[in-house]
């Protein structure tokens, strides 16, 4: 019998002062997409009780590159958006 554990991952977010609205509006458009990606199994999104201006994910994937794939997309999005 096969196990695959899959991937746990935790990633923090900084975002420029002023700019967690638009971070916020990317999470909101693009987590339903992911959600139904090959291999997603549960992603969350919070802001950060320390910082006001860091979004955190927690994902559960069913393999690396599974959460590979979608963090090159995520990331992609998130430094166009906020860091211009």
């Amino acid at each position: 019998m096969e196990v695959n554990l899959g991937i746990t991952c935790v990633s923090e977010f900084p975002c420029a002062p002023g700019k967690i609205d638009e971070l916020i509006a990317i999470f909101h458009k693009s987590l339903p997409l992911a959600r139904k990606l090959n291999g997603c199994e549960k992603i969350y999104f919070s802001i950060s009780d320390n910082n006001p201006n860091v979004a955190v994910t927690f994902e559960i994937w069913k393999s690396k590159k599974d959460q590979e794939k979608y963090s090159h997309l995520q990331y992609y999005q998130y430094y166009i958006q906020t860091q211009q």
